[in-house]
């Protein structure tokens, strides 16, 4: 599974799949990026300064917010679109 949280944005991505999710408990960074087996973290700059990344071995820490990116992927409503059913993200609501 790849994950990516994009802090700033209130974005939870899994496996390319994108829903509007609250990241507010992870104020202070930009971005949290994971491959299915290491990531890392994305720092906001400090004084104009970016720090390094900082990898990471697990996910764990950022689990609930894939928690709730999954409650929102199972009430997003399918529309069909000539032909093709997509996902439609309501952001949540």
């Amino acid at each position: 599974m790849k994950v990516s949280i994009v802090v700033e944005d209130n974005m939870v991505v899994v496996d390319g799949k994108p829903h509007v999710v609250d990241c507010s408990s992870l104020a202070g960074l930009h971005a949290v990026q994971w491959d299915g087996d290491s990531g890392h973290i994305e720092h906001l700059p400090v004084k104009g300064e970016r720090e390094l990344n900082t990898k990471i071995t697990s996910i764990l820490p950022y689990q609930s917010l894939i928690d709730a990116w999954m409650v929102v992927d199972t009430k997003t409503p399918l529309t069909v679109n000539q032909g093709q059913i997509t996902a439609f993200d309501n952001g949540g609501g």
